[in-house]
């Protein structure tokens, strides 16, 4: 199986001062994937559906994966609340099974 572990820490929680709570209630996620891949990522999701996704990358290529239930269900937890609560520290795999063929079917350039 092909997949990172995330981990978002009680400090990168505790850093996570928002602007405006609304638009930075993903931020300790956002922040933790980005040190782990090294690219911009925005994270959007629907309360209601119960549905979280990241956006990795900028400009002409972006990969968009769905987030496991745990990292949604903290988010969704965190939205609730207005402001957010700082929320428990919390950690999960996000499968990439797809990502490595995907991959090897690219053409050199």
């Amino acid at each position: 199986m092909s997949a990172i572990h995330v981990t978002v820490t009680a400090e990168r929680i505790a850093a996570a001062e928002p602007l405006h709570p609304s638009m930075k209630w993903a931020d300790p996620l956002e922040r933790a994937l980005e040190e782990l891949i090294g690219q911009e990522v925005d994270i959007d999701g629907g309360e209601q559906d119960g549905w979280c996704m990241a956006t990795i990358g900028r400009g002409a290529v972006v990969l968009v994966v769905d987030l496991p239930a745990v990292a949604s269900d903290w988010l969704d937890r965190r939205w609730a609340d207005y402001p957010p609560s700082p929320g428990e520290p919390f950690e999960f795999d996000l499968d990439l099974d797809w990502l490595p063929g995907l991959v090897a079917k690219a053409v050199p350039a």
